[in-house]
């Protein structure tokens, strides 16, 4: 059997059990058989999954952002965390504007570093 390279993303659907892998699909129509993953495969998944959920516990302790509240303050205090690779910045005469965009959540925009609105 030819090894298959497992790709993580958010399309990606992987049930498990008790460490066993029932059913995979990495989008409609590519639906992976338990057979196409080796222990290994599932070992990574499983420490994935594993740290993916330890984050998501450590931001469920941590405040929402605020208007008004700085950059470090939301990158540090927050349960949004840092800023994500979608990064939006403008200059223009009221100063410089930025745009964090963060997937399936929402965007926050600043001016010169203070929070002016949030969109869910």
């Amino acid at each position: 059997m030819q090894a298959k390279k497992i790709v993580i993303s958010g399309a990606m659907i992987l049930t498990l059990q008790f460490g066993l892998v029932l059913s995979a699909s990495a989008g409609p129509g590519d639906r992976l058989q338990p057979s196409d993953l080796s222990g290994k495969d599932i070992d990574q998944l499983v420490a994935m999954f594993a740290e993916k959920r330890a984050e998501q516990e450590i931001r469920n302790t941590k405040p929402n952002p605020e208007i008004g509240m700085h950059k470090s303050k939301i990158r540090d205090e927050t349960n949004w965390g840092a800023p994500p690779d979608k990064l939006n910045t403008t200059i223009d005469a009221d100063g410089v504007h930025e745009q964090w965009i963060y997937d399936g959540r929402g965007e926050l925009h600043f001016i010169d570093d203070k929070l002016i609105s949030i969109k869910y």
